[in-house]
């Protein structure tokens, strides 16, 4: 089996947890798909940057958690688009 890079190693645990995960967690931790290590937290930045998850701020912590926004199927309108934009 291949090695995965730290970022498909996030993006799997995001995905198993299904739910918002504080941001502070994300580094220097053990997964079933592999070891995060230091930079956990710098990948998780990146990847909200490319749009592979959300975050969102609880409290005083910033919380991660896997993209829900799917792509509309072509010839319809995505759910997420305001109504006066219709």
């Amino acid at each position: 089996m291949a090695k995965l890079s730290q970022k498909r190693i996030i993006e799997l645990f995001l995905a198993e947890v299904d739910d918002w995960y504080p941001g502070y967690k994300l580094r220097s931790f053990n997964t079933d798909y592999g070891w995060v290590g230091s930079s956990g937290d710098r990948r998780i930045r990146e990847m909200h940057t490319a749009g592979t998850i959300e975050r969102k701020l609880i409290g005083k912590y910033v919380h991660y958690r896997i993209n829900r926004i799917r792509e509309p199927v072509q010839g319809t309108i995505p759910i997420n688009v305001p109504r006066v934009f219709r």
